[in-house]
């Protein structure tokens, strides 16, 4: 049973205005599943609407986001006094989403928490990405218009809400563009691309907002990487802390948040260590490393 069906109830309690259409809880047509072994997505897939409004449907995308309004089903890119919505289509694949694309991606980078990067130029497979991406539409007109601010933030809002709910990496997001080669789309304003649009959300979901270190921004840098004690051998164990930083008690909060919220996994393979990002490149707080 997927878990999907409780994804209107988790961006509500996240603080984002979820919409349904009729059905959304059974596959759009019969025996359309997701194929991945947990009955669950693989990863998430973004897209845009190449125009400036759009009725959300059932066959294009399991969802939709733009800017909503309280007399019509319709969503926006821009519009006095609209608010950012999410639609959920399909808690199961969407009929025609993603069409053919490289499988690679999905298999080599998505699925081994790799974060895929650039354009797709390899040829299309003859397979379809549909039933292992939950795909998103995003309202956007396709010509570089900037995202409203309040539209960005639910955007990284529902991707937070997707990683915690399925366990995801932020590498798990792409854009139709790393998919297949016949895409371009996802080109926010303040981006050139839909892979830099992409980078950007993997960066956004990392840094929680509800993570301490994020309420703060006066914190003054680590002042060294910590040095093991000469009589800690290195590689001492996984999971172990070696040696001291310092810095300020609400950064060590921050780590301890990070990896007390599962964050940031250490030995795994996951590209996006989060205590990395939460320092924006300052050194590490603590590092956590496998027995040598």
């Amino acid at each position: 049973m997927t878990l999907l069906y409780d994804l209107p109830a988790a961006l509500e309690a996240a603080g984002v205005i979820v919409r349904t259409l009729d059905g959304w809880e059974n596959p759009a047509k019969p025996g359309y599943y997701w194929r991945e072994k947990d009955s669950n997505p693989a990863g998430a897939m973004w897209h845009h609407t190449a125009s400036s409004t759009y009725v959300p449907n059932r066959d294009k995308a399991n969802g939709w986001l733009g800017l909503g309004r309280d007399d019509t089903d319709r969503l926006y890119q821009s519009t006095d006094g609209g608010y950012p919505v999410y639609v959920v289509a399909n808690a199961w694949p969407a009929p025609i989403s993603s069409g053919y694309g490289v499988r690679a991606v999905l298999d080599q980078f998505v699925k081994a928490d790799i974060p895929f990067t650039g354009q797709q130029t390899l040829p299309d497979d003859d397979w379809a990405g549909n039933t292992h991406y939950w795909n998103t539409e995003v309202v956007l007109d396709g010509v570089g218009s900037e995202m409203r601010s309040d539209v960005w933030s639910t955007m990284v809002r529902v991707a937070v809400v997707l990683n915690d709910m399925l366990d995801w990496t932020p590498a798990r997001h792409i854009a139709h563009a790393h998919h297949t080669r016949r895409k371009i789309d996802l080109r926010d304003g303040r981006y050139r691309n839909a892979d830099e649009t992409i980078r950007a959300l993997r960066k956004d979901i990392a840094v929680d907002p509800d993570c301490p270190w994020t309420t703060n921004s006066d914190y003054p840098p680590c002042q060294r990487h910590y040095t093991p004690p000469t009589d800690m051998p290195r590689g001492n164990g996984p999971g172990q802390h070696q040696g001291q930083c310092n810095v300020p008690d609400t950064q060590h909060e921050a780590v301890e948040w990070a990896f007390e919220s599962g964050r940031f996994k250490a030995g795994n393979g996951y590209r996006y260590d989060y205590a990395t990002i939460l320092t924006e490149g300052r050194e590490m707080v603590f590092e956590w490393r496998d027995a040598t």
